[in-house]
Formats: structure tokens, sequence, C-alpha cells
């Protein structure tokens, strides 16, 4: 993960998955857990839940694009569970949330002035 993250930024974050095995394929069910102060494609009511195959002696990463919503410290959590061999692995880590240090900046009205070539009336505010 990185170290911290720009509220209301899309963030990809991968799971990377590692197979040992020296000859078999493992098949790998992948889960988001739910966090509300993530928009992303888990949700309270349904789970984000992907299964891939990982060849043997190598590794996977699995995407996932996450819009954080909240300030402050907010846990990310992926859960893995590989079929047929009831290894269930799991990694649960701690994202920076922070305010854009650029603020709020909204164009009120582009205007042509006699007096200057261009002159642009905005307002700056910043995140809260």
């Amino acid at each position: 993960l990185p170290y911290s993250v720009v509220r209301n930024e899309h963030v990809e974050i991968r799971a990377v998955l590692y197979n040992y095995q020296e000859a078999d394929t493992l098949t790998v069910r992948v889960e988001l857990l739910y966090n509300p102060a993530f928009c992303s494609l888990a949700t309270a009511k349904k789970r984000h839940l992907q299964t891939v195959s990982i060849p043997p002696k190598s590794s996977l990463a699995v995407p996932y694009v996450i819009v954080p919503l909240t300030v402050g410290l907010q846990e990310v959590e992926v859960k893995a569970t590989v079929y047929r061999y009831f290894i269930t692995d799991g990694v649960r880590k701690t994202l920076k949330v922070v305010v854009s240090p650029w603020g709020t900046c909204c164009l009120l009205f582009f205007r042509w002035d006699s007096c200057s070539p261009c002159a642009v009336n905005s307002v700056w505010s910043p995140r809260l």
C-alpha cells in the first residue's frame, strides 16, 4: 500500500498471491472485505469475490480499485481461500487517507475585459 492517499481519488491496491507448489495449479477465491470508509465493489450486503488460478511456482496480483471517503487511518482487508486444501489466509493493512493539499478550486465565471486580456474570477476553499 502507499503511505497515504487523497480522499475522493481513485486508488488501485493489489493483493499478491503466491503458489509455492511444485506441480499443482491452485484455484483461489479472493475476497475484498467491506469497509464503509471506502467506495469499492464490496458492499454491506454483498461481498466482492473473485476466483483466480495460480500456476505452480508463480505469483499473481489481484487488483482492486477503491475510493477513500473518510479522512484518517482506515483498514483495508483482503482474504484468500484455496479450494480443495482448506487453507485460508488474509492481510489487513492500515491506509492513511488525507485531504488534498490543494483544496477545491471552483470556476464561477470567465469574462473578457477591455482592461485586461483575460480576467478569471474564482473562489478557493479548502477541502474539509
